[in-house]
């Protein structure tokens, strides 16, 4: 069984999202929200406009995000990282 050290090495991180999917570490909405997160990401990352709406959201992300991580890695039962943990991290960073 390939764990994700071997997914990481030879894989970007769509494809490590997809594998946190399949393990059950990652719900299929947690996937579309880091993936479209993603997407704003590396279009500004290469010189794209960016919307400030799209903008505003991606950076509100990041702590949320965090704080979905940071308990999914102290989590034992294995749940995974949803929506609504995220708006969880959200609520725990101070964010609106």
């Amino acid at each position: 069984s390939r764990g994700l050290g071997d997914v990481y090495k030879r894989q970007g991180v769509t494809r490590i999202l997809y594998f946190l999917y399949r393990k059950g570490l990652l719900s299929a909405n947690g996937r579309e929200v880091l993936e479209q997160l993603l997407r704003i990401l590396s279009k500004a990352a290469h010189g794209a406009k960016i919307e400030s709406d799209a903008a505003a959201w991606a950076t509100s992300m990041g702590p949320r995000i965090l704080a979905a991580l940071k308990k999914l890695k102290t989590n034992t039962r294995g749940d995974p990282i949803t929506e609504a943990a995220i708006e969880e991290g959200k609520e725990r960073a101070g964010g609106t």
